[in-house]
């Protein structure tokens, strides 16, 4: 046997050793990252376990799309479908449930979320009064012939 025989004879088994340790160490890193992400998936889906739906109308129980439905003091929070229907999802415990829409206004509920009891809220939102009282007009009067012509028609309009 040549030198150079010996020498692939003594290194194909730490060769193979090295690959198997190598395949070992990667099955523990795959093995380990699952398990945790399991677990941490798992405990994310145990927090969300309550549901609220609803309805918002207006007094002519005419629907109010696109309203807001918040959780005061949380990030959870949906809008209004077309019919005036939510569904919002959030984790168990006491809230304040907010509900607004444009022009009309906000009503605050106390709500309780629980595994067994998901509350069915169906709302009535009053119209908020903007009206504007008064409308100031100014202006500047310009001193072409155009300009001029069309101020002297508009104050005789009636």
């Amino acid at each position: 046997m040549s030198l150079q025989e010996a020498d692939l004879l003594d290194y194909r088994p730490i060769q193979i050793l090295k690959n198997k340790q190598l395949r070992m160490y990667t099955m523990r890193a795959i093995i380990f990252t699952l398990f945790f992400s399991f677990c941490f998936l798992s405990s994310n889906a145990q927090n969300l376990k309550g549901t609220i739906t609803g309805s918002v109308q207006d007094r002519n129980g005419l629907p109010l799309s696109y309203g807001y439905v918040l959780l005061d003091g949380t990030t959870f929070g949906t809008v209004t479908n077309e019919q005036g229907n939510f569904i919002l999802k959030a984790p168990i415990g006491n809230y304040v449930l907010t509900i607004k829409s444009i022009g009309y206004q906000e009503i605050k509920l106390a709500m309780t979320i629980s595994e067994s009891k998901n509350p069915e809220i169906n709302v009535v939102l009053e119209e908020e009064s903007n009206e504007l009282r008064t409308i100031e007009v100014t202006g500047v009067k310009v001193k072409s012939a155009s300009a001029t012509r069309t101020v002297l028609e508009l104050l005789n309009v009636p």
